[in-house]
């Protein structure tokens, strides 16, 4: 008896280590799924499945398709290969990417681990 409850305590030890470990992922409003990495830099998040993308451009449109992925700094900014620069913040209600060129990305009710984009406040949601 004591050895089937010592297996049973090493078991449900290794399955909640192994829960820990799983990354952490984010969807979109887009209800496109990412997971989060950190970096020295800030923090990237990428797709965990392609993205596409209508690309207007008058007779040169086209569909980019690829996986997905968007850099958010530790300065508030943001870059994407397709949408360039803009800035990303947080709220009470979730945290999101504004691009210049008018795109955007909305994580709602989700949090971010980056203690250091905390600063990266929207005002208009908060």
């Amino acid at each position: 008896m004591r050895q089937l409850l010592w297996s049973l305590t090493v078991l449900m030890a290794t399955n909640l280590s192994a829960q820990a470990e799983e990354p952490l992922i984010y969807v979109s409003h887009q209800g496109h799924q990412y997971v989060a990495t950190a970096n020295d830099h800030g923090m990237v998040l990428t797709s965990l499945y392609p993205a596409a993308w209508f690309i207007e451009n008058g007779a040169d449109s086209r569909v980019e398709t690829h996986i997905d992925v968007h850099y958010l700094g530790n300065d508030c900014d943001a870059q994407h290969d397709l949408w360039g620069t803009g800035t990303w913040w947080w709220a009470n209600g979730g945290f999101g990417v504004d691009y210049e060129n008018g795109r955007n990305l909305r994580f709602a009710r989700q949090e971010l681990f980056l203690e250091a984009g905390l600063h990266c406040v929207n005002s208009k949601f908060n």
